[in-house]
């Protein structure tokens, strides 16, 4: 997803119908990349108020971004590190799960339409995946356009979806949402493919 984000691949976008968009459908687009691109020698709020300063308009008061940072702690569930350091590999810092909520409040500060995510859920556990996914959800139910890849989501999960389209091999086999028929069918049949091939293969290795 990020290679397409810096303009390679092919294809076509449309925004409301119409082909394009531009700069003003950019402007209105959130991008969370895989990788989390962070200070981590900063702590969390220093983060988003240093953002806040960035992306913001320049004429807005300096109070009013440091609200606007404040206001992407609190959406995100963030308030409790937010004096913690980001940290790295090398430096003791917050947990997976908040980091990549941190990348998430960043984009946040612009207030987007639409929240484009690649694979955030990539290095996490089933418990941080299912919270992070709980985060987007509330954002979705605010009048966000969520969109985000994710590879062999759980069952808890996959049931948090409101509509998902699901490819093998960069192949499509459906797109539906998650409750209808067809794609409970096609989650079934993957699962249960999936199940049959492990099998096989622990056959194989007896």
């Amino acid at each position: 997803m990020a290679e397409h984000a810096r303009g390679g691949g092919g294809g076509r976008s449309e925004a409301e119908g119409a082909r394009g968009g531009g700069a003003p459908v950019l402007r209105r687009t959130g991008f969370v990349t895989q990788d989390d691109i962070l200070y981590p020698q900063l702590t969390v709020r220093e983060t988003l108020v240093f953002c806040a300063m960035l992306r913001l308009p320049r004429l807005e008061p300096h109070e009013a971004k440091v609200a606007t940072a404040e206001a992407a702690i609190s959406e995100l569930g963030l308030g409790k590190c937010q004096h913690t350091i980001i940290g790295n590999g090398f430096i003791r810092g917050v947990s997976g799960g908040e980091r990549k909520r941190m990348s998430i409040s960043h984009e946040m500060l612009v207030d987007p339409s639409l929240l484009v995510l690649d694979e955030p859920t990539s290095g996490l556990d089933s418990t941080a995946a299912h919270r992070l996914l709980g985060t987007l959800a509330s954002l979705a139910k605010k009048g966000k356009t969520v969109v985000t890849s994710v590879h062999q989501p759980s069952s808890r999960v996959y049931q948090m979806f409101y509509k998902v389209l699901l490819l093998s091999e960069g192949s499509v086999c459906t797109s539906a949402k998650v409750l209808s028929d067809v794609c409970r069918s096609a989650w079934s049949s993957w699962r249960c493919g999936g199940m049959a091939s492990r099998t096989k293969l622990q056959k194989n290795k007896t």
